[in-house]
């Protein structure tokens, strides 16, 4: 099995367990550092939200909305293939180590890309994205 077949499976696996009981992986949820992790999630998409303009009390709100989480778990050969999430408000992505001679993690603005937002967004600035780190 190569690694993307893994990470497909493993990310399956994730989400049928999520689909079938609302709720995430037992083995996640009873960690200190996962309610740590999506404390702070939530705490970054404020920000994200109140820098995009909108208040303080509608990005709290639309914070605390669902989160799709999932671990993901990579060898120094394997690969997160581009993707949108177009069902999602932000994305993000946290590693926990990174295996020596990784490539850049690249992050790209998604407005232009869907037809659903193209006509609306085009007059926006400059976007924040499309960026390596």
């Amino acid at each position: 099995i190569t690694d993307k077949e893994l990470n497909h499976k493993f990310f399956q696996a994730q989400m049928d367990v999520l689909k079938s009981t609302g709720s995430y992986w037992e083995g996640f949820t009873k960690l200190d550092l996962f309610q740590e992790l999506m404390a702070t999630m939530r705490e970054a998409a404020v920000k994200v939200l109140v820098a995009y303009g909108h208040s303080l009390d509608v990005a709290r709100k639309k914070a605390s909305h669902d989160i799709i989480f999932w671990a993901s778990v990579h060898t120094g050969s394997s690969i997160h293939e581009p993707h949108m999430t177009e069902d999602s408000l932000i994305g993000g992505v946290y590693y926990v180590t990174v295996p020596t001679h990784s490539g850049n993690l690249e992050l790209y603005d998604p407005r232009g890309r869907s037809g659903m937002c193209k006509q609306s967004l085009n007059n926006l600035s400059a976007p924040p994205f499309h960026r390596t780190v």
